[in-house]
């Protein structure tokens, strides 16, 4: 009996040993690798970056080839005597080129290194359209003084005597005011009235042939025009009698007639002289 329950006992012992054991570690075992999470996640921050720099180059490649963002019109406006392809020429023709990355400031300052271009802007039209707007000045008049010559701008603004041509003024109108001196034509040059006059003026179709603005009276202008004396009057309805003088001018035309002069004073019943023999 004794014998019995020793071996009872021993069996017992064994059991409760092998469960103790299993749990522990054996040295005899092969070792797991655990992979380093750290590295992984440097690893996919690196990878994912790298995805967004591609797929951004891509756009930024495919945007510049697109046609579809190329510049095909060019618009000019405000220009009296340059020439549109001059215009063009001056900004290095942008037809072609893509607008999301053209530069209107910098084509801006470059038409404005022109002396007869006082301002510009350049703007764009998506997709395909750049607008250019320019506002020109240049010489048109001239009052003279005795030996003294002051030259005015298309805005009857005074320009600067030492960028003109002594001769300039042999293709330019001349204006005669009540005063030729300084203070005269400066107060010519800042009146209201006569520069609208003048800008009325300057919209007809026989402006290049004026080569003369008598502005010495508000309340009787004259013009010589084509060789004719024209008394203009006040400046009261100056858009009806300047094209009252324009249909004149044509008729005379036509006729081939020889006129010395035309009045316009008498508001709706102008005066047409007529010289002998013509």
């Amino acid at each position: 009996m004794k014998d019995n329950r020793k071996s009872t006992n021993t069996r017992k012992a064994t059991r409760h040993r092998d469960t103790r054991n299993q749990g522990s570690y054996n040295n005899d075992s092969p070792r797991k690798v655990r992979p380093n999470k750290r590295n992984g996640k440097i690893f996919n921050k690196r990878f994912v970056g790298f995805l967004v720099f591609i797929g951004i180059l891509t756009i930024i490649i495919n945007t510049l080839r697109h046609p579809y963002l190329k510049i095909g019109q060019v618009f000019v406006e405000g220009n009296e005597r340059i020439q549109v392809t001059d215009v063009i020429s001056r900004i290095e023709n942008p037809i072609g080129k893509n607008i999301l990355f053209y530069n209107t400031k910098k084509q801006e300052k470059k038409l404005l290194e022109n002396d007869t271009i006082e301002k510009a802007e350049v703007t764009k039209k998506f997709p395909k359209v750049i607008n250019i707007k320019i506002s020109e000045i240049y010489p048109e008049f001239y009052i003279e003084d005795d030996d003294k010559i002051t030259y005015l701008s298309n805005k009857v603004s005074i320009l600067e005597d030492d960028k003109l041509s002594n001769n300039l003024k042999d293709s330019l109108i001349k204006i005669n005011i009540a005063s030729a001196s300084e203070k005269g034509i400066k107060e010519f040059s800042q009146d209201a009235d006569y520069k609208e006059f003048i800008n009325k003026v300057k919209k007809t179709s026989y402006m290049d042939s004026i080569s003369e603005l008598n502005l010495e009276n508000k309340a009787h202008i004259g013009i010589i025009v084509k060789d004719i004396v024209v008394d203009f009057g006040n400046m009261d309805e100056i858009t009806y009698k300047l094209g009252l003088l324009e249909s004149i001018l044509k008729d005379v035309e036509s006729k081939d007639q020889d006129v010395s002069s035309i009045n316009l004073t008498n508001g709706k019943k102008p005066i047409v002289e007529i010289n002998e023999g013509s």
